[in-house]
């Protein structure tokens, strides 16, 4: 139980985001969860990779979990297009059989990596011989607690639904929600922006002016 005057003296820790990330986030927690959906092709890995080198610019350490791509030519040229530094902080997996215990070692061992980004919820769901469902989800918010976990969703027949059966209540409890469009994306926070945020954030300026050029 606290007191409104303990809930308002309670001092948080966030991300100082500044420049275009800070017009469009804010100043977000570190730890809770993100959604990035939106149509095949729109941007979304891109915005992904891009949120990778800006969270290593504030020194979080950083997993991606690649279910689709990882070790694929094109994925390769999108880290590459992103360029992340080569001095770590970053490591990649793909759907190798044991890459989930050793990603879940590697997030909650002591002073452990920060972010989990997951490429994506479907290919989670369909990797895992039980597929992932609510009851994963919240089991796995208990053990991620104090981490950001980042999921990218598929969107269903081209609806704001997602894909995946759990995709739908993450999206809920999201704290932060992105939806990408023509490699632009847009953020709405579950409880609002803390110290700026709501602006687009363009991911590519000449695939975000086509895109719009040709769907007036």
């Amino acid at each position: 139980m606290q007191t409104v005057a303990t809930l308002l003296k309670k001092k948080y820790a966030l991300m100082k985001f500044s420049g275009a990330w800070r017009n469009t986030f804010g100043t977000p927690a570190p730890n809770g969860v993100w959604t990035i959906q939106g149509r095949s092709g729109s941007g979304k890995t891109t915005f992904a990779l891009q949120l990778v080198k800006y969270l290593r610019h504030l020194q979080k350490r950083v997993i991606f979990w690649s279910l689709e791509q990882c070790g694929d030519y094109g994925f390769q040229q999108a880290v590459r297009r992103a360029n992340l530094s080569k001095g770590g902080g970053v490591v990649f997996f793909g759907n190798e059989a044991d890459a989930e215990t050793e990603i879940m070692s590697l997030m909650e061992r002591p002073r452990g990596y920060d972010v989990l980004i997951i490429d994506s919820l479907t290919a989670l769901h369909n990797n895992r011989p039980n597929g992932f469902c609510q009851r994963d989800f919240v089991m796995w918010q208990k053990r991620l607690a104090d981490k950001l976990v980042v999921y990218i969703c598929h969107e269903k027949n081209g609806t704001d639904q997602l894909e995946s059966p759990a995709g739908n209540y993450i999206k809920q409890q999201a704290n932060i929600k992105v939806t990408v469009v023509g490699f632009v994306a847009y953020a709405n926070a579950r409880a609002g922006f803390l110290d700026g945020g709501g602006e687009p954030y363009v991911i590519d300026e000449a695939l975000a002016n086509e895109y719009h050029l040709n769907n007036v």
